[in-house]
């Protein structure tokens, strides 16, 4: 059984994509594991980063949901901070 889990999928500067999902901080201890949870905005649970496509940022897992960012002006500050974030966990590999 795989669980809900809050991620997103972001294309890198140089074309490639990227999939991360967001770690849990906080599990309602009361409440339903899957659902009664608190998301980091700074730190990936799991991730792949370097795939070639959308659809194959999609396809590595059949957790669905997520949301996609394209690489477009508009996205440049989240994209920004999506790479920030996934140079740190490159550094502690």
């Amino acid at each position: 059984m795989s669980w809900n889990r809050e991620n997103v999928m972001w294309e890198s500067p140089d074309g490639t994509w990227n999939r991360g999902y967001w770690a849990v901080d906080y599990i309602d201890p009361d409440g339903d594991p899957e659902w009664d949870v608190t998301y980091s905005d700074s730190r990936f649970e799991e991730w792949r980063f370097g795939l070639r496509s959308g659809e194959a940022a999609n396809n590595i897992d059949p957790r669905q949901g997520g949301h996609y960012v394209p690489s477009t002006p508009d996205n440049a500050d989240y994209i920004a901070r999506l790479e920030a974030i996934k140079a740190a966990h490159r550094a502690r590999r």
